[in-house]
């Protein structure tokens, strides 16, 4: 397995394959941004596209890495961005026709250097074409501003046949980063305080007050004899 210096290109054994860079960037979920190896406006190079793209804050995109169509046994990307603006993620190699790494990725996301390095399994068919190397999600940490990506010295495609870097040109990506449009909060309508009926409160009936009858008056007493005449024998009762 051939050895990588930050600083070297990688020169892997015939028996490694092919491919290429890697990306980095931020974009539109739609969109999606490739590191190109191979034959490119006339020349072999590594190269970003698109050139110019824009991401929301918060939001991860996927980067996928080809190799155009030129046969190759390994590749090597050295990246390099502001940290503070995009900021790298993870990676995931699934689906690459490069299993082989020569190198994980590697180097300082706080700093804003990533290292990847990939070859083919020994005896397999060095793969042309679109190629996918790896994927790389990043995330746009500020709102505003642009931040370049850019391939360093050492990056390189190796060529299946003799396994000379094919890279004569290199290109960039630039980065545009933008705040999301703030959802609006939706408004309540107030719910209307229903009107209380007043409860009615009942008269109380009147509690008849007894009349009381007048007492009867007293007729003079009168005091008489019966009868009123009368003759007294003498000695009688």
């Amino acid at each position: 397995m051939p050895k990588v210096v930050h600083s070297t290109p990688l020169r892997p054994k015939n028996r490694f394959s092919s491919s290429v860079a890697s990306l980095c960037a931020a974009v539109l979920a739609a969109i999606g941004i490739y590191v190109v190896a191979g034959s490119h406006a006339a020349t072999d190079g590594l190269y970003l596209t698109p050139a110019n793209a824009s991401v929301e804050v918060g939001q991860t995109v996927t980067v996928y890495a080809d190799s155009g169509s030129v046969p190759v046994n390994a590749a090597q990307a050295n990246l390099s961005y502001d940290p503070a603006l995009p900021q790298y993620v993870s990676f995931d190699n699934t689906g690459t026709q490069l299993p082989l790494d020569a190198q994980p990725i590697v180097g300082t996301p706080t700093t804003g250097s990533l290292q990847i390095v990939h070859a083919t399994q020994g005896g397999a068919t060095p793969p042309s074409g679109t190629i996918l190397l790896t994927t790389l999600t990043f995330k746009a940490l500020a709102g505003s501003g642009s931040a370049a990506i850019t391939f360093g010295s050492g990056s390189a495609v190796y060529a299946a046949s003799g396994s000379s870097n094919i890279v004569t040109s290199t290109g960039s990506s630039t980065i545009a980063l933008t705040s999301p449009a703030a959802t609006p909060t939706p408004t309540v309508d107030p719910t209307a305080t229903p009107t209380s009926t007043p409860t009615k409160t009942p008269t109380p009936t009147p509690t008849p007050t007894p009349t009381l009858a007048a007492a009867p008056t007293t007729a003079p007493a009168t005091l008489y004899l019966s009868p009123g005449t009368g003759a007294v024998v003498s000695g009688a009762a």
